[in-house]
């Protein structure tokens, strides 16, 4: 094992297959979310406001903060 680098780890079933991004989110959100805002907006530069949404870092206006997991409209299929 080398020093120096991060190992992340996540879990797919099937049903992630046709769906890679919930595995993805799942290696790098823990990871983001412990950083502060000034460090995440300077690792994800001009991705940030896409990305932080998308990873559900941040909840912006009266709208209801992103389903971290992703969840919510998969399983119900709406």
């Amino acid at each position: 094992m080398a020093s120096g680098f991060t190992v992340l780890s996540g879990r797919g079933g099937e049903k992630e297959q046709g769906s890679a991004f919930r595995v993805v989110r799942q290696l790098v959100q823990p990871t983001l979310a412990r950083m502060d805002a000034r460090e995440l907006r300077a690792f994800l530069g001009s991705w940030y406001d896409v990305m932080a949404a998308v990873l559900g870092l941040e909840a912006r206006g009266p709208a209801p903060a992103p389903d971290p997991t992703g969840s919510a409209k998969a399983s119900t299929g709406s």
